[in-house]
């Protein structure tokens, strides 16, 4: 038992943390090494990435920005468009979305969603469509596909483009087929909480041969996100992973506070390094607005730490789905609402687990004793938004109900790979001190 323990916590020592996507302590070290100390990398990284991904998901053309939203939008302003055209998604989402699609110069009508699933009402969605719709884009909310096959012979019947949104849905399938293979396009978002991450970056896949002409197009008249930027990511990203780390995040505060009083040359040009380099486009995307670098490439050094996540990205998946079903064993013990679907056709990402509670204050409460990470994403219907966005993006949550109900009791939970027996074990002592 003992030999056991020490396994899995150096499992864990040498695992990735909850806000590093799939980067483990080795690639920390290699992209220190190769980012940072040798400042250079291989100039064929995007066609070695790009034939990775490919091969791997069954994909013929894929294009890596600066991030999911942008990916979006890279499509949307390569299609044949008007002014009056309409773009369906379901109205549980993140603001990023409808911004998008509005700075893309489409209508957003939104769809409410199913409780059990978190993801678009297919009785509602029918309704909803007219002469003007372009696309309905699927969302798969915590990286649950449901319901492909419903929307795409919709989307078929009515000659509209099927779009995945595989944001939280990397490394998920359906019917044993990989997520962002199913539509006329996809995309990925690599964001920092996300199953991989380049600290921010989105990727889009094209299946559809008669818009992939004028994406490639646009695509290639891009610039590459600016060498300061990137080189303030990487850090962000090395930052992050010590900071996080089980063991390493003791020591690693102690050294930061010994160089911040006393060596002031090193420890200004740390602090440079760490201030958020997308700090103008979240206040920017917060407000409504399009920043002036929406849309980039992403360059070669953020495509490594991608090309270093992916080819573990099938074994994570498998350990979210293993401890996943222990812990809504253990979440539906206590009458939390757990997650519903057909286990026989879908295989979750589980970005995050979702579960809807009567009384979330209380559970909060509980987790924080207990040290439980816990998150709240889209705790708000239109998640990220604000009253002058809300506006904007001509949103009223009283007219979804259910995303309205979901969005007041859903709190998640994490199945990364820093989950062991240890967290278990925590999460079977709330049982004790909730009800």
């Amino acid at each position: 038992m003992i030999f056991k323990k020490i396994s899995l916590f150096l499992d864990e020592a040498l695992a990735p943390t909850f806000y590093n996507g799939g980067l483990s302590l080795v690639d920390i070290f290699s992209l220190f090494y190769y980012c940072i100390w040798k400042d250079s990398v291989n100039k064929n990284t995007f066609h070695d990435i790009r034939k990775l991904f490919n091969e791997k998901y069954g994909l013929k053309n894929t294009y890596f920005v600066n991030s999911g939203r942008s990916a979006l939008y890279l499509l949307l302003i390569s299609l044949d468009r008007d002014y009056r055209d309409e773009i369906i998604l379901p109205s549980y989402t993140c603001v990023v979305i409808p911004n998008a699609i509005r700075f893309a110069g489409y209508k957003v009508v939104y769809c409410d969603i199913e409780e059990q699933t978190y993801n678009i009402d297919i009785n509602k969605l029918s309704d909803l469509i007219s002469k003007k719709t372009k696309a309905i884009i699927h969302q798969y909310t915590y990286g649950i596909p449901n319901n492909i096959d419903f929307v795409k012979e919709i989307c078929n019947n009515s000659n509209i483009l099927f779009i995945e949104d595989c944001a939280h849905a990397l490394g998920s399938k359906y019917k044993n087929m990989y997520t962002g293979t199913f539509g006329d396009a996809a995309f990925f978002s690599l964001q920092k909480t996300k199953m991989v991450t380049t600290y921010a970056g989105g990727i889009l896949t094209v299946n559809n041969e008669n818009i992939n002409r004028s994406v490639k197009k646009n695509f290639n008249d891009l610039a590459y996100i600016d060498g300061l930027k990137e080189k303030k990511m990487i850090y962000q990203i090395i930052n992050s992973y010590f900071k996080h780390h089980i063991i390493i995040k003791y020591f690693y505060k102690r050294i930061k506070r010994l160089v911040v009083n006393n060596l002031s040359s090193i420890s200004k040009t740390i602090s440079y390094y760490l201030i958020d380099p997308l700090k103008e486009e979240k206040s920017a995307e917060i407000n409504g607005d399009m920043s002036k670098s929406y849309l980039e490439k992403l360059p070669n050094k953020l495509l490594l730490i991608l090309k270093m996540q992916i080819n573990n990205l099938d074994k994570d998946v498998e350990r979210r789905n293993f401890y996943s079903e222990e812990i809504i064993q253990i979440m539906s013990e206590i009458g939390l609402k757990i997650p519903d679907y057909d286990r026989k056709m879908i295989y979750p990402s589980w970005n995050r687990l979702p579960f809807q509670v009567k009384s979330r204050e209380n559970l909060i409460l509980v987790l924080n004793k207990l040290q439980i990470p816990y998150s709240l994403w889209f705790d708000n219907p239109l998640y990220q938004s604000n009253e002058k966005t809300r506006l904007l993006n001509n949103y009223n949550k009283e007219l979804y109900p259910c995303s309205k109900k979901v969005s007041e009791h859903i709190i998640n939970l994490t199945v990364s790979r820093s989950v062991n027996w240890y967290y278990i074990k925590k999460l079977k002592k709330i049982a004790d001190r909730f009800n």
